[in-house]
């Protein structure tokens, strides 16, 4: 037994040592050595760093994506310290006379001065929400390369520094390709029908006068004294003015649903039924198709305020002026031509007179085949529907070149500009409400006032004008027609000068209007001691510098500024009133000037004088310069 426990407590002391050795190994193996510690420890640091890094990667990657915003401040921070890294070892790397590769700063880049800047204003008590956001710098960078494309791709942005990296940008160099001019052309054929239906009424007066009378006496088998012919003349003069108003007042829904081109190529049909009536109405003898004719034509004309919104879309910034003044070198070149095919030699017959009115069809035919060869106005099918690539593809063609892109962004921002405003489709109602109360009112009054000069006047009564002073009748047709050179003739000097540098609008409009008060005074005495040999002379004159000084001014200019005020969202709706504005007054006039002539006879030209003095005084005031300046930055000024 004793032998037996000794063995038993042998055993179990054997038992006791190897577990105590295998807890030891066990231990030993768990917990190694200080160095294999620090090793291990050290790899698990790089493994975490690496790991922060992937995930600040991540973040960085959906902060420029726009996915997400970090709201860790010390990983802001982190990031900050890193781009302040990097800038100083680029600083280094120039003293030690290194150049770094240059790199066009990224959203990334943008984003962390933001934060940084962020970051400070909080620190010294300034709102979050003062501080810029990307979308606004963005937008920002965007008026600026619109107002300038030779600025740097990154500008001066409010609250920062100028960036010391810039980014070299390839200018796009606007010219006057042959598609741009084929364009401007074709649908300048709606600016000839203008100025024809208003010239060509005037060399016939005499014979469809005569006619009339005849006319009436078959129709009602009574006789139509002078007066009452006269009366009836005057009626088919002025309700040209009443079809005009109808027609401005459709043509911005018009525009607006069949787009610019659209517009112009279906109003082409009014043309042929004016055509029609007023072509025919001696044959069949019914003097009352005159009125319906004279209607419709006025309608189609109402319309062509279509045309210089057209162009001005179309056109550079550089030649914006340039193209818009087509509409009224058309009109002039159409007033003159109308008078030439109102001569004897010609057309201006009794037998012939009514092949005048039926020659509207000629140019109204024309267009009919060539505007479907010309592109739609690319600014309004980016602006108002939403197609970029269209809008490329027809820039592109009247560019003729493929390098379009800052055009392209341009009308984006104006597009991005119209979509958020509260009135991005505003109605007619809607242009006297809050940014639009003012160029629409600018544009309406201008426009009175361009009628108020009296040109209409001289353009419809200038054969009665210079009969009054002593021309016989073969002597004032043919001053007559001088007028209509001269209009022409300064219609060129007016598109060469209204985008040069120390001109501009503003510039021309108070040089013609000085120019129309001194000639209408003139006019007034020279009519008024006509009995002078001299007076004949000094009234053909007055006339002409009269004709001038409208055409180096008012003429064009009252046209173009209708289409650079507004954005491309309002931009038919003010046409519109304008031409409403327009045709109205002129029928007035049509109406009014002959009652108010027989009665005060010449001293009406000073009635002409006061609304050229209150003309003056108005666009002196209120109207900005638009010479050079994109669609937006104008319209900005009216946002103050």
């Amino acid at each position: 037994m004793g032998s037996e426990a000794i063995e038993l407590a042998h055993t179990q002391d054997t038992i006791q040592e190897t577990a105590s050795e295998k807890d030891r190994s066990r231990v030993s193996a768990v917990t190694p050595s200080k160095n294999v510690a620090t090793e291990l420890a050290t790899e698990e640091t790089e493994k975490e760093d690496k790991a922060e890094g992937v995930e600040v990667k991540r973040k960085s990657d959906d902060e420029h994506k726009g996915l997400s915003e970090p709201s860790d401040a010390d990983k802001r921070k982190a990031e900050i310290d890193k781009d302040l890294k990097r800038e100083r070892k680029s600083d280094d790397a120039k003293e030690l006379g290194k150049t770094p590769k240059l790199q066009s700063p990224s959203t990334r880049d943008v984003e962390l001065r933001r934060r940084k800047s962020d970051s400070e204003g909080v620190a010294r008590g300034r709102s979050r929400a003062q501080t810029p956001k990307p979308e606004e710098l963005y937008m920002d960078r965007i008026m600026r390369l619109d107002a300038d494309p030779n600025m740097y791709w990154l500008g001066r942005f409010r609250g920062q520094k100028t960036p010391r990296r810039r980014r070299k940008v390839v200018k796009e160099k606007s010219k006057l390709t042959s598609s741009l001019m084929f364009a401007t052309f074709c649908s300048s054929m709606t600016s000839f029908q203008f100025g024809y239906s208003i010239g060509c009424i005037n060399a016939p007066k005499r014979m469809i006068t005569e006619w009339i009378m005849v006319s009436h006496e078959k129709m009602f088998e009574e006789k139509l004294d002078q007066g009452r012919a006269d009366l009836t003349f005057q009626t088919i003069v002025a309700i040209f003015g009443v079809g005009g108003a109808v027609g401005g007042l459709i043509s911005g829904v018009l525009a607006n649903a069949a787009g610019r081109r659209g517009c112009l190529l279906y109003t082409n049909i009014i043309a042929f039924l004016a055509a029609a009536f007023m072509g025919t109405a001696k044959y069949a003898g019914i003097y009352t198709m005159m009125y319906l004719g004279r209607f419709f034509i006025g309608i189609y004309v109402g319309i062509s305020v279509v045309v210089p919104m057209y162009q001005i879309e179309i056109a550079p910034t550089k030649y914006r002026g340039f193209i818009g003044s087509f509409h009224q070198l058309l009109i002039c070149a159409s007033i003159l031509f109308s008078q030439l095919m109102g001569h004897p030699m010609l057309l201006g017959t009794p037998e012939r007179w009514p092949l005048i009115f039926g020659f509207i069809a000629i140019p109204a035919i024309v267009q009919v085949i060539t505007l479907p060869m010309i592109p739609e106005s690319p600014r309004f099918t980016l602006c108002i529907r939403g197609d970029v690539e269209q809008a490329r593809e027809d820039l592109e063609i009247l560019r003729e070149t493929r390098n379009v892109s800052a055009e392209i962004v341009s009308m984006k921002a104006e597009a991005a500009a119209v979509w958020d405003t509260l009135l991005d489709r505003p109605s007619m109602l809607d242009m006297f409400r809050k940014e639009l109360r003012q160029p629409t009112m600018i544009v309406i009054v201008m426009m009175i006032f361009q009628q108020l000069t009296g040109i209409n006047v001289v353009m419809f009564y200038s054969t009665m004008i210079f009969e009054d002073v002593g021309l016989n009748g073969g002597d004032a047709i043919f001053a007559t027609i001088m007028v209509g050179t001269v209009n022409l003739l300064t219609t060129f000097l007016q598109m060469y000068y209204i985008d040069r540098p120390k001109c501009g609008r503003k510039s021309l409009l108070k040089l013609g209007t000085i120019g129309m008060i001194i000639t209408t005074l003139s006019l007034t005495v020279s009519i008024t001691y006509k009995e002078m040999a001299i007076a004949k002379y000094i009234s053909v004159a007055s006339v002409m510098i009269f004709v001038f000084s409208f055409a180096l001014g008012p003429a064009a200019i009252s046209w173009i500024l209708a289409s650079e005020l507004f954005l491309t969202n309002a931009r038919a709706n003010g046409n519109a009133y304008m031409s409403a504005a327009n045709w109205t007054t002129s029928s007035l006039i049509g109406f009014v000037f002959p009652e108010i002539n027989d009665r005060i006879h010449q001293y009406s030209f000073l009635l002409l004088t006061f609304f050229h003095i209150l003309y003056l005084c108005f666009y002196t005031r209120y109207l900005p310069e638009t010479r050079r300046r994109s669609i937006r930055e104008i319209h900005a000024t009216f946002e103050t």
